[in-house]
Formats: C-alpha cells, structure tokens, sequence
C-alpha cells in the first residue's frame, strides 16, 4: 500500500476524484456550504481522509450528534456570560449590505464548529486508542443532508493576500496556532481587514484572562465527554493509520492542534456575536437540523 507524506492540506477547489467525492459528501452531511480546513488538512495525508471520514460518517448524519453540538454550543454560549464583550461593531464602520453578509458569516461558523470539535475530539481519542461511541442497535433518526437553505456560502479571503497587513497576520496566526492554514473564520472575516484587525485587537485581552482558558478547557473536555457517548463506534485503528501516513504523531498532533484551536473558535465566534445578540439566544442553533423522513436500521447508510 502506497504511503503518504503530503502534509499541504487540499482546497476544495484543488481536490479531485476521491477526496472530490469525500468533500461532496462532508459538505452534504454537515450541512455547511463548504469543506472545513480540518478535512482539507487530513487530505493532505492521501488515504488518511477515506479512513477517518468513513470512521466518522455513520455518526455525523444522526440527531444524536447533532444533539451533542448543540448541548456543546450552548456550552459555549454559556461560558462567554462572565466575560468582558469586545463590542467591534461599535467601533468600525460597516455598511448594511457588509453587515448582514458579516452576520450571517458568523452564524454559519458559530453552527460549524461546535459539529467539528465532537468530531475531532472524537479522531483524538482514538488515535490514542480509546473506545468511542456506542454500540447502537436501536433505529436511530437522522437529519437532512445539505446546507440549509438560510446558510451564506462559505468565502474565503486567499490564502496568501495581496494585502501586506492581512499576509502579516495569517503568518504570525499560522504560526501561533501551529496549524497548517489560517482557520477559517479568520479568512472570511479577512474580507472586511477593517473589522478583523479590531476583533483581534479587543478579543486579544480576553484571550489571555483566566475565564477564557478555563472555558478553552471546559469546552474541550465536554467535547471529549459528547465524542465519547456518539451512537456508533469510531474505530481508527493505529495499524490501519500506519499502512497510509509515514507518520502515526503527527496526524494526531494536528489533529490535537484543531481542537485546542476550534475550542477557541467556538468562544471567539460567541464573543462576536454578542454585538448583535444576547448569550442566551446564542444558546440555540443557527440553522435547527429537519429530521430525514426516511430512518434505517442503525449502522445502515442509505
């Protein structure tokens, strides 16, 4: 079996054949208008992506783990209660049209990343060989495939920008976060520099006090908790990752990386939001998950 060692993730737009398909179906099942740069990453790793999504698929269409990130969400929303607000639209100068298309950027992130964070947590834990999920054999409801309807496509501002502030800050970023790419939502906020370069000027205080970090790890360790309860097994075998990365460590520090760092999106996201919406309503879900009308037999795809 061929082995890989391509750690440059693959945009969606570069990806073909089977990690085309796998990124159709991600996007399908996670409901999202785009791929996240955590599965981009994984692709990088040639065979390691049709391992963990097939790992991970039986559970991501299930009203069980829709159920997890959302109790995770609201987690969050919770844990920002305490903390000082970095009220950034106050402070920059938005049109209406920038400002809807803004909101509704945040929306699509802050139902994002509390469905990755279960499912990286998820790949942590047993890359480092724990037992996770269950073993249902009940039949279990699952959710509509595909983005909903009210959810604003997913752009990006390039990966290198022309602007020389924005590629400044995307290498100190990729180097602090340690990850591979700028995380998402810090590329579409890219495409207003004005507002981003504020976010990151009033969230930075807030970043480094105490309640912050101790909701970081709070976030984490229900993460690990919701991963751990999923209906399905996930099963990543240690000899199976060996036989398709060179590599076992450092796809399983990378992928320690994305969940520290969506651990701190999914309060960086809330924090932002809070212009515009009180916590409490950020407790609910953007975009509530319609039951498929079809249920099969648990571990059954249709």
């Amino acid at each position: 079996m061929a082995i890989f060692n391509k750690t440059k993730p693959i945009p969606e737009q570069e990806s073909a054949g089977e990690t085309e398909r796998i990124y159709h179906e991600i996007r399908q099942t996670l409901r999202s208008t785009g791929v996240p740069q955590l599965f981009c990453s994984w692709a990088g790793y040639g065979k390691f992506l049709p391992l963990v999504w097939s790992a991970l698929r039986p559970n991501a269409e299930t009203r069980l783990y829709e159920e997890a990130s959302d109790r995770l969400r609201a987690e969050g929303a919770r844990l920002i209660k305490p903390m000082e607000k970095p009220d950034v639209s106050a402070h920059v100068r938005l049109g209406e049209s920038q400002t809807y298309h803004l909101r509704a950027s945040l929306d699509l992130y802050h139902y994002l990343y509390p469905k990755l964070l279960v499912l990286t947590s998820a790949v942590q834990r047993a890359l480092a060989g724990e037992r996770i999920g269950k073993e249902e054999n009940r039949e279990l409801e699952r959710i509509e495939r595909g983005a909903p309807a009210g959810m604003i496509a997913m752009e990006l501002a390039p990966e290198e920008p022309q602007d020389p502030r924005l590629r400044a800050l995307f290498e100190e970023i990729k180097k602090t976060s340690k990850l591979p790419s700028v995380v998402m939502e810090i590329r579409t906020l890219a495409l207003w520099p004005d507002y981003l370069f504020e976010a990151r000027k009033r969230l930075m205080p807030i970043i480094v006090g105490p309640e912050y970090k101790q909701a970081e790890e709070r976030l984490k360790q229900t993460a690990r908790k919701e991963a751990g309860n999923l209906p399905y097994p996930v099963s990543i075998p240690r000899e199976k990752v060996k036989g398709v990365v060179s590599d076992v460590g450092e796809i399983t520090t990378l992928t320690s990386d994305f969940e520290r760092a969506y651990a701190r999106c999914i309060l960086n996201i809330a924090l932002l939001q809070c212009d515009w919406r009180d916590p409490d309503a950020l407790a609910s879900s953007p975009f509530p998950a319609p039951s498929r009308r079809q249920v099969v037999a648990a571990g059954g795809m249709a």
